[in-house]
């Protein structure tokens, strides 16, 4: 119950004088308590997984919208190689097959964590990659219902987000804003301080002919 200035009346009762009456004093202490999410968690989870799974479909649009293939045969023939390791196979792939990946893999897992919430599972991520990512044989009409399945279910999502979704935006737009943008050279600065603590790291560079010992 919250704290109040006696009346007159009331220090008139209690036998004292205005001037004497006690004051009674509250300091707000900063931290002292934490502020409650308004948000249940299954709506604080979905609006990650929402943030996700639209910000993947954007780096996928832009691809395509800028020329890029996503059914290029020959980036997937290099994906499926057994015999090509893993870092080789970086290389060989394209950089626009690589950004297209990173994100496809990220929209099919934002929407698996909210069915499973568990591990995924390979045949989990092959069941979404043929109901939402463009595959070697797809036909146009496929390609733009898998597009709209894409949008379908982010939108799914963040409506099951609610409000928090727009929490959960503003969040990332926030660290994206204060996001440091730095130069080839200050990469590499960073990169040799972390070697001289990474052996790993070091010789990796090392191999690369990245620096000389």
């Amino acid at each position: 119950m919250p704290l109040r200035e006696l009346t007159e009346n009331e220090v008139t009762q209690l036998g004292s004088t205005p001037s004497s009456a006690p004051v009674a004093t509250v300091t707000s202490v900063p931290g002292a308590g934490k502020r409650k999410s308004p948000f249940t968690e299954g709506q604080t989870k979905d609006a990650g997984f929402a943030v996700r799974m639209l910000s993947a479909i954007d780096s996928m649009e832009n691809l395509t919208n800028s020329g890029f293939n996503p059914t290029n045969l020959y980036d997937v023939l290099v994906e499926n190689l057994p015999l090509i390791p893993d870092i080789a196979e970086n290389y060989l792939l394209s950089s626009k097959y690589q950004q297209f990946r990173r994100a496809s893999n990220d929209f099919a897992q934002a929407q698996l964590r909210k069915e499973t919430g568990a591990q995924i599972n390979e045949s989990e991520m092959d069941m979404v990659n043929m109901l939402y990512i463009p595959m070697p044989g797809d036909t146009t009409e496929t390609l733009q219902a898998k597009a709209d399945a894409r949008r379908d279910a982010a939108a799914a999502m963040r409506a099951s987000a609610g409000e928090a979704f727009t929490e959960a935006q503003k969040a990332v737009d926030k660290s994206r804003d204060n996001r440091v943008s730095i130069g080839p050279d200050e990469a590499m600065t960073e990169l040799l301080k972390r070697a001289q603590k990474d052996p790993e790291l070091r010789a990796r560079m090392r191999e690369r002919g990245l620096i000389n010992e």
